[in-house]
C-alpha cells in the first residue's frame, strides 16, 4: 500500500530541499546481480552408517547421493534415504552421473541407465570389480574395472550391437591404472585418471596419456577441447597436449577434493578439504567455509542443477547454494521481512537468541544499546518512508518513535534515557542496572552511556530533516525530546545523571574530565558528540542556554579543536566501535552550524576521520560522509559491502587466517587483519561496532543480527541519491 498523493508531493518537496549535495554526485546504479545463499538439509539419516561418494542432479530436479547402503535424496529441507525405485534401496551404488538428463546407475548388482526404459540394463555379478562407468550416447558406454596386482592395468567393458543384439565386450589395458573416468557433453572428450596420472580415453580401452603434475592427482575437469583443470593435494593445476603448469590464480585452500566447471555460467568451482570456492572471468573468488554455507567444511563431491544452483555434499551431509537474480532494493525488503518477524521487541530492535541456529526457537532480549540498535534501524525506516511513501515505513516508524520516545518517559527523570525497558521481572541482562516502577509492571535499565545518546540524538536528526521540518507537530515532538536530553547534561554539569544522582560510567562531556590526560582516547570523541548534541537542541528550541553552553565549550575550553585533534593511528591500535559513535555524531556535527566559522574545523575533522576509515570500505559511514559533506562517496565500497552482505544473519564462525589468497597484515599491539578488507559474507556477522577487517570470529549460530547493518546505509545512499532506484529486470533466477 502506498500513502496518499498528497503525502506523497509533499515528500518530495521534503526531499528536494535536502538533496543540495545529493544530486550533484555520481551515483551506483542499482543494477541485477547474483545473490546466494544457502539451504541447509537436515539428515534423518546415521550418516556415519553410510560411505558418501558422490552428489547429482537429474532434470526432474532430484538430487541424490550415491552410497554404499543405496541411494540417499536431497528433499523439502530434509536428506532421507531414497526409496523411490524398487531394487536399488540397500544397494551398493558405485558410482552415479546423469545422461540425457535422467540418472545412470552402476550397483553391486547392475548397471542402470533411466533413460530409454532401462533397456540398457547389464547385470554385474558379484564377482564382477566394476566400479565406474562413463556414458557417451543412448547406447554407448564403457564400465571399467580398475585391476587388481595379480592383473595389471584395467579393464574395459563395451557394448557391440549387431541389429538389437548387444554383445558386451572386454578391453584389458595391461599398462595403465585407473581410477576415475568422465565424459564432457560440451566437447565431446573423455577423460580418465588415476592419482598419478591423466588420459584421454579414446574408446575400446585406449588410453592417449597427458602431462600429469607432480601432486597426487583427486579430481579433473574438461575447460575446453584442449585443457583440463586438474585438482591434487597441493593445488589447481592446467593441463594441456604438452605441459602440466600450476594454475595462474590464487586459492583460498590448496587441498582440492574436486572441481568442475558450472556448466550454466562458466564458473569455475572447487571443493577442499576445508570449504569450497569459485572463481568468476573477471577475477572474484567467493569461499564457502563454515556453518553458514556447509555442514561440514570437508567437501566430498558437488553437483549443478538446471537452475545454476550448487549442491554440495560433505561429510556431514548437505547443503546447496542457491543463487537469485536481485537488486539491492529487493535484496532490503528481504532483509527487513527478517527484523520485523524476529527482532521487534515493544517497537525496539532486539538481541536474539537463536538455540542451535534454529529461528523457530528464537527469543529476544534486551541488551546494553536497544536504544542504539532501534535508532540505527527507524532511522533506515525514516528514508524508506521519505524515499518510497511506503505505508508500512510509516507504520514501522510510529511504533519505533513511541518506543525511543518511551526511554526517555519511563525513568521518570527529566532527559534521562533508559538502555532499555523490559516487563517486569524478565530482564536477562545486568540485575544491577535494572529500576523497577512503582507500578510493576515494566522495569527500566539505567546507567545509560553515550553510545545511547548518539544514537537517539542521531535519529531524532533524520526524522527531523527527512520529515519533521514541514510538520510542526512532529517537529515540536523531537524538539521537546531533544531539548529534555541535553538540558539534562547541561543542567548536570555536563554529565548523564541517573536515579542514584552519580554520573553514569560514560556519561560525561565536563571539560574537568575531557580535558584531563586520563581522557585523552575519548577526548575528540566526547567533544565532537556534546557539539552535535547542542547544535540540534539549539536548532529545535532555540534556548539560548545550549548556545552558551556551545560557546563556553569552544572559546573557554577548545573543544572546537579538539575535534581535529588527537585521532590515533589508524595502522595502530584503534577502537573500532568508536567509528559508529564518531560517524552518527558527524550526520549531526557537519549540519545545523551555530556558529559558522567552525563548519570549516568540522569539516576538516570528518576529512581526518573518513581517511583513517577508508580502508574499511564501511557503507554506512561513506555515505554519511558523502550525504553531509558533498564529497564523492566509495560507489565501489557500497557496492562490494552491500551486494555481498550475507542473506543469513546467525552468528556462524568464520575461519580465513588459513587462506593463501589473503594477504594478511600483521602489526605491533595490532590483531591480525586482512588487506584488503574481506566480503562480509565470508566472515562473522557483527554490527557497525566491530573491525571490519578481522579474518576469523563469531559462534555456533546461538544469536543473529537483525540486518539493520544493511537497512540503514541503503536506504541513506538512496535518499542522498547515491544509490539509483533499481532498473527494472527479469524476477528470479
Amino acid at each position: 500500500m502506498r500513502l496518499p498523493l498528497l503525502v506523497l508531493l509533499l515528500l518530495a518537496e521534503l526531499i528536494g530541499g535536502t538533496f543540495v549535495h545529493g544530486a550533484e554526485l555520481v551515483s551506483l546504479d542499482d543494477q541485477p546481480f547474483w545473490q546466494d545463499s544457502a539451504i541447509h538439509y537436515r539428515n534423518e539419516v546415521k550418516l556415519d552408517e553410510y560411505e558418501l561418494r558422490t552428489i547429482r542432479a537429474d532434470r526432474d530436479g532430484n538430487v541424490c547421493v550415491n552410497t554404499s547402503k543405496g541411494l540417499l535424496k536431497a528433499i523439502d529441507g530434509r536428506l532421507v534415504l531414497d526409496r523411490s525405485y524398487r531394487g536399488l534401496e540397500g544397494a551398493n551404488v558405485y558410482d552415479l552421473e546423469v545422461f540425457g538428463g535422467k540418472f545412470v546407475l552402476l550397483t553391486d548388482k547392475f548397471f542402470l541407465p533411466l533413460t530409454g526404459g532401462g533397456k540398457e540394463f547389464v547385470p554385474t555379478p558379484p564377482q564382477s570389480g566394476y566400479r565406474r562407468f562413463v556414458m557417451t550416447g543412448p547406447t554407448s558406454f564403457t564400465l571399467f574395472e580398475p585391476l587388481g596386482s595379480d592383473r595389471a592395468g584395467s579393464m574395459f567393458v563395451v557394448p557391440k550391437y549387431e541389429g538389437n543384439k548387444r554383445q558386451m565386450v572386454n578391453y584389458i589395458n595391461p599398462e595403465k591404472l585407473i581410477a576415475e573416468i568422465e565424459f564432457d557433453p560440451s566437447t565431446g572428450r573423455t577423460i580418465a585418471w588415476s592419482s598419478k596420472a591423466l588420459f584421454d580415453y579414446l574408446g575400446n580401452g585406449k588410453l592417449n596419456e597427458l602431462p600429469s603434475p607432480s601432486a597426487t592427482i583427486t579430481d579433473a575437469a574438461v575447460m575446453s577441447a584442449d585443457t583440463l583443470l586438474v585438482g591434487t593435494t597441493t593445488g589447481l593445476f592446467e593441463v594441456n597436449q604438452t605441459a602440466a603448469t600450476p594454475y595462474p590464480r590464487k586459492i583460498p585452500v590448496p587441498s582440492i577434493t574436486c572441481v568442475a566447471k558450472d556448466p550454466n555460467r562458466g564458473w569455475i568451482w572447487a571443493g577442499t578439504t576445508d570449504g569450497l570456492f569459485r572463481q568468476t572471468a573477471d577475477g572474484k573468488t567467493d569461499y564457502y567455509e563454515g556453518r553458514r554455507w556447509l555442514p561440514d567444511n570437508h567437501v566430498l563431491d558437488f553437483t549443478f542443477d538446471k537452475a545454476g544452483d550448487v549442491f554440495v555434499l560433505t561429510k556431514g551431509g548437505v547443503s546447496q547454494i542457491h543463487f537469485e537474480k536481485t537488486t539491492l532494493e529487493n535484496k532490503a525488503d528481504k532483509i527487513l521481512s527478517n527484523l520485523r518477524h524476529h527482532h521487534i521487541r515493544f517497537g525496539l530492535v532486539s538481541d536474539l537468541v537463536v538455540p542451535h541456529g534454529d529461528y523457530a526457537q528464537a527469543q529476544m532480549h534486551d541488551s546494553d544499546n536497544d536504544g542504539l540498535w532501534s535508532s540505527m534501524y527507524l532511522a533506515s525506516e525514516a528514508y524508506r518512508l521519505a524515499v518510497t511513501g511506503a505505508e508500512d515505513a510509516s507504520l514501522n516508524l510510529q511504533d519505533g518513535f513511541d518506543a525511543i520516545e518511551r526511554l526517555v518517559t519511563i525513568t521518570g527523570i527529566p532527559g534521562f534515557q533508559a538502555r532499555s525497558f523490559e516487563l517486569h521481572g524478565f530482564h536477562v541482562h545486568d540485575k544491577d542496572a535494572w529500576r523497577t516502577r512503582t507500578e510493576r509492571d515494566f522495569e527500566w535499565k539505567g546507567t545509560t552511556s553515550s553510545d545511547e545518546l548518539v544514537g537517539t540524538i542521531f535519529f531524532y536528526s533524520v526524522v527531523y530533516d527527512v520529515l519533521g521540518k514541514e510538520n510542526e507537530k512532529l517537529r515540536t515532538r523531537i524538539a521537546d525530546l531533544v531539548g529534555s536530553i541535553v538540558s539534562h547534561i547541561v543542567d548536570h554539569n555536563l554529565f548523564y545523571v541517573d536515579v542514584d544522582g552519580k554520573p553514569t560510567r560514560w556519561g560525561y562531556w565536563n571539560p574537568a574530565n575531557i580535558n584531563t590526560p586520563i581522557a585523552l582516547h575519548d577526548r575528540r570523541l566526547n567533544s565532537i558528540e556534546i557539539l552535535a548534541f547542542l547544535q540540534l537542541a539549539y536548532d529545535l528550541t532555540k534556548d539560548d542556554k545550549f548556545k552558551k553552553t556551545y560557546d563556553d565549550l569552544v572559546d573557554k575550553h577548545g573543544y572546537a579543536n579538539n575535534t581535529v585533534r588527537y585521532l590515533p593511528d589508524p595502522m595502530g591500535p584503534w577502537n573500532h566501535s568508536d567509528d559508529e559513535l564518531y560517524w552518527l555524531s558527524y550526520y549531526v556535527l557537519l549540519s545545523y552550524p551555530i556558529r559558522e566559522d567552525l563548519s570549516a574545523r568540522f569539516r576538516e575533522s570528518a576529512d581526518a576521520q573518513y581517511v583513517a576509515n577508508a580502508r574499511k570500505r564501511n557503507p554506512l559511514w561513506t555515505t554519511i560522509y558523502s550525504g553531509r559533506s558533498g564529497k564523492p562517496a566509495d560507489l565501489d565500497g557500497i557496492a562490494f559491502w552491500l551486494r555481498q552482505f550475507p542473506m543469513d544473519s546467525r552468528d556462524w564462525k568464520a575461519r580465513n587466517s588459513h587462506r593463501q589468497d589473503v594477504t594478511i597484515e600483521k602489526r605491533p599491539f595490532v590483531p591480525p587483519e586482512a588487506s584488503p578488507v574481506l566480503p562480509p559474507d565470508e566472515r562473522h556477522v557483527h554490527k557497525w561496532n566491530s573491525n571490519e577487517m578481522t579474518l576469523d570470529g563469531g559462534g555456533s549460530g546461538g544469536s543473529a543480527e537483525s540486518g539493520s547493518e544493511y537497512l540503514l546505509p541503503y536506504w541513506m545512499a538512496r535518499y542522498f541519491r547515491i544509490i539509483q532506484p533499481p532498473t527494472k529486470t527479469e524476477a528470479g533466477r
